[in-house]
């Protein structure tokens, strides 16, 4: 048995099949490769240890444009837990809720939606994150309040052009990967 999270042992033999997960998403992935082997048409014996190198596998539905249909997010996740995927990420950005409205519940219909992928995400093992993009707000204080605000979300020095005290703050204060309000 792997001792690799996500990970599982199959062996297939004259007697059967056996398939033990290391947790139950290891386990899941054992019974989708089986499916995988079992839709070439022959079960040949053989015995498979596996688990996932990468912790994080999936997508971010975080475009502009048309967003994908709810039938298609739907085929979406089911073709990440086919293949062992782990990450699905709803942020379309031209979901007004994800962003113009983004402080505002879903409507009923729209939210029973999210939660039908959510559900769904959890029976193939896909974690399903909901994200927002509060991008147009930030705009609005910048310009109402007079004030900037900065995101930095790696290690790497900004490359955002700053001048005066504010870059000296902005650098010194931003390598724990957190966000500060620099007013002017």
């Amino acid at each position: 048995m792997p001792q690799h999270e996500e990970g599982y042992y199959m062996a297939v033999g004259p007697k059967g099949v056996v398939i033990a997960g290391r947790d139950e998403r290891g386990l899941y992935y054992g019974v989708q490769t089986l499916r995988d082997i079992m839709s070439k048409g022959q079960l040949e014996t053989c015995t498979i240890q596996d688990w996932p190198d990468v912790k994080f596998r999936g997508a971010i539905e975080g475009f502009y444009g048309r967003p994908w249909s709810h039938e298609h997010r739907l085929r979406q996740i089911d073709f990440y837990g086919r293949n062992k995927m782990n990450v699905y990420i709803y942020g379309p950005k031209d979901d007004p809720y994800h962003r113009q409205h983004w402080r505002e519940a879903y409507p009923e219909q729209e939210a029973k939606l999210l939660q039908e992928l959510n559900v769904r995400a959890h029976q193939r093992g896909v974690n399903f994150y909901w994200a927002i993009h509060p991008g147009l707000d930030i705009l609005t204080l910048r310009l109402c309040e007079n004030t900037v605000m900065f995101l930095h979300f790696c290690s790497a020095p900004p490359s955002t052009t700053v001048h005066g005290a504010a870059r000296e703050m902005f650098i010194s204060t931003l390598w724990d990967n957190t966000f500060v309000l620099v007013s002017r």
